[in-house]
């Protein structure tokens, strides 16, 4: 069973994979959320999947989501911000980690988890164009059972240019051999691999 921590799990992406696991629940469980300040989507998320742990933005929407979650059955840490982010993202229990915070945010929450070991599926663009051959440097290649550490889902844009070089490089691979390393779920974007 796959246990999954999503930064930005009130955003599109983090809603939508919610979903996913939650037609799978033999396959996937939840055990870490961050989100910025929408306290209803959260509240809801934490009654129906019971993570161990969640994050918000600020101190006051930490303080009112523990509030309105004071008769909820399951322990529950509530922390809050970008030290209750990186917690998410290092999760001791997780081992997929999605990466949905938008903007730069993002960016050290995604290497903490690839640092940590955790297999990352990213999806923030801005972590991408922002330090694309930072996170590729960080990124260990495949292992010999063909996991990955980090892939790239739903994205199309310029920071591939970035990641890409930067994992040929650390493995000598030639090129062309990059998209190997990591999974691109993007059907739009595929051609723009193509090299």
């Amino acid at each position: 069973m796959k246990k999954l921590s999503i930064l930005g799990s009130t955003g599109s992406i983090g809603q939508q994979t919610l979903e996913v696991a939650s037609l799978y629940p033999d396959q996937f469980s939840v055990v870490a959320l961050a989100a910025g300040s929408n306290l209803a989507l959260m509240e809801e998320q934490v009654r129906r999947f019971s993570p161990r742990l969640v994050s918000l933005e600020t101190k006051d929407a930490a303080d009112q989501l523990t509030f309105r979650l004071r008769d909820h059955p399951i322990p529950l840490q509530v922390e809050w911000g970008k030290q209750g982010l990186l917690m998410v993202a290092t999760h001791p229990e997780s081992d997929l980690i999605l990466s949905a915070v938008v903007g730069a945010a993002g960016l050290l929450p995604t290497l903490e988890a690839i640092r940590a070991g955790k297999d990352v599926a990213l999806a923030n663009k801005e972590a991408m164009v922002m330090a694309g051959e930072l996170i590729g440097a960080n990124t260990p290649s495949a292992t010999a059972s063909g996991r990955r550490s980090a892939f790239i889902v739903g994205l199309c844009h310029a920071g591939y240019g970035s990641f890409l070089p930067a994992v040929q490089a650390r493995k000598g691979a030639t090129r062309g051999s990059g998209a190997s390393q990591f999974l691109v779920t993007s059907q739009n974007c595929g051609a723009g691999l193509r090299s």
